[in-house]
């Protein structure tokens, strides 16, 4: 469930920074058309002062200019042979400051000007006063560049249509990705309901096995048949394994759906784990091994489930005998830290390299055995471990080294003096 709202989160956060990107490239591709305009008025700007300056500095293109301009006696052809001169003059300037585009110039007066406001007041077009001679007459140099938008418009489409490309891309790219998030939901939401339908459906063989096996026991002549006895005797144990493999798979289907843990109570930890250390002690003395116990803790008392708990520390005591090419030599220690219990649980087995220390509690993981071959199991059972001891608001944690046997440790919250006070005064009916 935790995993799950986190990918939730993931996915949520992933399109909020898709649309922050998007709305960033806007407003960059706006600051760029703008800072490219800018530009080019600049350049425009320094052509047109430029081919005034030099203009005016010849006083006797200027007079003629003047006299073309405010006499009749001004033809069209002359009219078109000075504008001819000027227009070779802006051309070069332009060129000079790298402007190669289509324009249309003219030079006109105020009174022209005041007509052609509408006009003049376009980004198109770009106008100057001329000075000296010119500026009593009120003439005015006036330049339009009608293809100057697409102009603007090419200096950053190369950009922009590569920004709007891999924008189009991580967009399609996250549609896919939500997509497969679905589908994989879907899928784990059909595996976490079959793995709860297939472990209910094993309890009702295992009970019809269990019942049918104390059927048999309990005739005269199976007890006086060693073979039957003993036969009995392997399917209650192995009955006993698998029943305790459904209640783990349904435990962490239960844990992981958030249910409310049922069967609280008030324990004693230390009963729990002489409960496991007995039922583990038959295995542990058929392969030659040792379980020492070092109870120091004195305050060992906790709201939990007892047969979750127990276990846990069965799967522990298990995991240290699997494990293990030696003698299993097994130590389980505990002693208080303020109103925390610890517990150490300690074997000589096979170790776990750094690489798989990091995964060891992750669901369906196994470790490499190297050559122990009987080491069987689903990756379930340390994950059971640490689900249960989150459950009962504890931590766990392991450190080991390959050869040397690994320590888990865990850590869970006993009751206070305040609560176990509570506990032994009686309540009044």
């Amino acid at each position: 469930m935790k995993r799950m709202t986190t990918n939730k989160l993931l996915v949520t956060l992933t399109f909020v920074f898709l649309v922050l990107l998007l709305v960033v490239q806007m407003v960059w591709t706006s600051h760029a058309a703008l800072l490219e305009e800018r530009i080019f008025n600049d350049r425009v700007e320094m052509a047109i002062v430029s081919a005034r300056d030099e203009l005016e500095s010849d006083t006797l293109a200027s007079e003629n200019v003047k006299g073309c301009m405010m006499y009749a006696s001004c033809n069209e052809a002359m009219r078109k042979s000075k504008l001819a001169m000027v227009d070779q003059l802006l051309r070069n300037k332009l060129n000079s400051y790298n402007i190669r585009l289509d324009y249309e110039f003219d030079l006109i007066n105020n009174d022209e000007a005041e007509r052609l406001k509408t006009e003049l007041a376009s980004s198109q077009c770009y106008i100057t006063q001329m000075q000296k001679i010119l500026v009593e007459k009120g003439i005015q140099l006036k330049l339009k560049f009608p293809s100057r938008d697409y102009f603007l418009l090419s200096q950053i489409f190369g950009m922009f249509l590569l920004s709007a490309l891999l924008i189009i891309a991580v967009s399609v790219s996250f549609i896919f990705m939500l997509r497969l998030y679905a589908r994989e939901q879907q899928l784990a939401e059909r595996t976490k309901d079959f793995v709860n339908n297939m472990t209910h459906e094993l309890k009702t063989p295992l009970a019809n096995i269990g019942l049918a096996n104390n059927l048999i026991s309990k005739q005269t002549a199976a007890l006086n048949n060693e073979k039957i006895v003993r036969y009995t005797q392997i399917i209650d144990t192995e009955k006993a394994k698998l029943h305790a493999l459904a209640e783990e798979i349904l435990t962490i289907a239960v844990l992981e759906n958030k249910k409310t843990c049922n069967g609280l109570s008030t324990i004693d930890f230390h009963q729990i784990i002489l409960s496991a250390a007995q039922a583990s002690n038959l295995m542990v003395n058929e392969r030659k091994g040792t379980i020492e116990l070092e109870l120091k803790a004195s305050e060992t008392l906790m709201k939990g489930n007892a047969e979750r708990l127990t276990n846990v520390m069965t799967n522990l005591l298990d995991n240290g005998m699997k494990y293990n090419t030696n003698d299993p030599q097994l130590k389980i220690s505990t002693k208080n830290f303020g109103n925390k219990l610890l517990v150490w649980v300690k074997d000589n087995g096979i170790g776990v390299e750094a690489k798989d220390l990091k995964c060891i509690f992750d669901k369906y993981y196994r470790v490499s055995t190297g050559n122990v071959h009987n080491a069987k199991g689903f990756g379930l059972g340390l994950t059971f471990v640490k689900m249960v001891i989150e459950e009962h608001g504890g931590k766990i944690s392991m450190r080991s080294k390959p050869g040397t046997g690994s320590v888990v440790e865990i850590e869970l919250p006993t009751l206070t003096v305040e609560e176990i006070q509570q506990l032994a005064t009686p309540q009044s009916s």
